[in-house]
């Protein structure tokens, strides 16, 4: 962690000098795992110069609401940061939209699905999510959903679909992609 804040100095650096008034966000993985008390330490520690303290929070994967509370508070109040959920989803139906296969579905192993796969459920789960981080109390920002133009349209082939992800930007990549990852060959979910 020691020498990954050597990177984000740079990068925060690099940022300030670019545009002081922007505001830096240092986005992490999962609130789940017990460290975000010491990363948040080791950022301090590191006079890493940065604003926000934000996580991915999946709830099929990264524990209860209440814990992303709790997680988040005490960082805002300790260090003086803002506080987000940079990322979170839940899904709406079980339906392979893409033809890539969901990433969480009923019977999904390792995913505690809290609340039912419908339209209902996801909005249940999304305001249970804004409360949390409203919780938080004056250092929440707030949520980002990712990623809401990743949705598929049932019924129709794959060349179909790859053709308006590449018309429309949509799915994971596009072979555009390719110009800063070569790794990326064609359109995906």
């Amino acid at each position: 962690m020691y020498k990954i804040c050597d990177l984000f100095t740079s990068g925060c650096k690099a940022v300030r000098e670019f545009d002081p008034e922007i505001m830096i966000a240092l986005h992490f993985a999962n609130t789940s795992t017990g460290y975000y008390d010491w990363y948040s330490k080791v950022l301090n520690e590191c006079n890493v110069d940065y604003d926000a303290f934000a996580t991915s929070y999946y709830p099929y994967w990264h524990g209860t609401t209440e814990n992303l509370t709790n997680t988040l508070k005490s960082i805002g109040e300790t260090y003086d940061k803002y506080v987000m959920a940079a990322e979170t989803a839940y899904p709406y139906t079980n339906s392979d939209g893409d033809t890539f296969g969901n990433a969480v579905s009923e019977g999904s192993s390792g995913a505690e699905l809290r609340y039912e796969i419908s339209v209902n459920g996801q909005a249940q789960c999304l305001s249970d999510v804004f409360q949390a981080i409203a919780d938080t109390g004056e250092k929440g920002l707030g949520v980002l959903y990712w990623e809401p133009a990743w949705i598929g349209k049932n019924g129709i082939s794959w060349e179909e679909q790859s053709r308006l992800w590449k018309e429309y930007g949509s799915g994971w990549a596009t072979e555009y992609a390719a110009e800063y990852d070569k790794t990326a060959s064609s359109a995906g979910g």
